[in-house]
């Protein structure tokens, strides 16, 4: 086991923050740029991840199917919570798998005040008619109980994962169940068959065309000649993270988009990933029913060109655990003690 670090490391964040005339703690640090990030790319979240949206249901569903089969789905309506709901993507394709199930309770929680505004738009969750609540697991009542809780494309982001862990137990019964997905899978990403496979598709003809496309793209080629005439191209989110970064004094000097990347997404750029053996030591009260995993290229399945997405679906059906991404099932066994 590699393990990811059950508490990240923020100190790592300590030159960065200095060069970028930081005064906060580590900690605020990272929580500001994540919410100011994820506040921005709001508007854009669904465009940007419109891969998830068509390659995650298999995902939802292999993961439902599994609990069903060792009998470990909840036998009566579901009180959901969806930590970190976003504009409502997951929570709507989670619900495409349920439509067999009565649902008596939904809660979407987000820090994000934008992305509650968009998921409450959202006419597929509003007819489940939800409480949209913005702030952390910490900011749930005490008295909150959900059967089934849903964490999708959350984890890397999430600083402490054992004061996570713990918050989470105090929201769940015996017999409650825990799904995540989405996540660096830490088992695979120091794998030589993993960046085999994804050396292979970089050299792969219809990938260098795609590339060779995307650079004669004609907007990309509009703003290149607007550029040229010293004429405004049109502003990326990015851009307007480091604009409410300095508006509002987190930072001092702008940061480059990888600087922000390595301060939202901790476990995808410190190498670690996410693991189930490690999530088991934050989770005592809990039992692994299914860990999957997906992107055996490095892209999700909807992006490969045919003869990769052939082999990525032959690496699903044979319950491969060696993809980019994890996704896992746990089931509440007990109380911790």
């Amino acid at each position: 086991m590699r393990g990811f670090g059950i508490a990240h490391d923020l100190d790592r964040l300590l030159p960065l923050m200095q060069s970028k005339g930081v005064t906060l703690s580590a900690a605020q640090f990272q929580s500001a740029v994540n919410l100011i990030f994820h506040e921005c790319e709001a508007e854009r979240y669904d465009e940007l991840h419109a891969d998830m949206r068509r390659s995650l249901p298999q995902q939802f569903a292999l993961l439902i199917d599994d609990l069903i089969a060792a009998d470990s789905f909840p036998n009566e309506p579901l009180r959901i919570l969806d930590i970190g709901g976003g504009t409502g993507q997951s929570a709507e394709l989670l619900l495409d798998q349920l439509k067999m199930i009565r649902v008596a309770q939904l809660d979407l929680l987000d820090t994000s005040p934008k992305m509650i505004e968009l998921c409450a738009k959202r006419e597929s969750i509003r007819s489940y008619q939800p409480r949209f609540i913005r702030g952390t697991l910490a900011d749930l009542k005490e008295s909150s109980r959900y059967n089934l809780i849903l964490c999708c494309s959350v984890l890397h982001h999430i600083p402490d994962l054992e004061e996570f862990g713990s918050k989470l137990q105090k929201l769940q019964p015996p017999g409650g169940v825990f799904l995540h997905l989405q996540d660096p899978n830490g088992a695979a990403l120091a794998s030589s068959v993993l960046r085999r496979r994804m050396k292979a598709l970089e050299a792969a003809p219809e990938v260098r065309l795609r590339s060779l496309s995307s650079r004669l793209h004609p907007q990309r080629l509009a703003n290149r000649a607007r550029r040229m005439l010293g004429l405004p191209v049109p502003r990326s989110y990015m851009e307007t993270v480091n604009e409410a970064l300095l508006a509002s004094g987190v930072a001092a000097v702008p940061l480059t988009d990888d600087e922000i990347w390595s301060v939202t997404d901790l476990r995808v750029h410190d190498g670690k990933g996410v693991e189930t053996d490690s999530l088991q030591h934050v989770l005592p009260g809990y039992r692994l029913v299914s860990q999957r995993s997906y992107a055996f290229y490095g892209g999700l399945d909807s992006t490969l060109p045919a003869r990769f997405r052939k082999g990525e679906q032959e690496l699903i059906r044979r319950h491969s655990l060696d993809g980019m991404q994890l996704a896992a099932a746990w089931k509440r066994t007990r109380q911790s003690i």
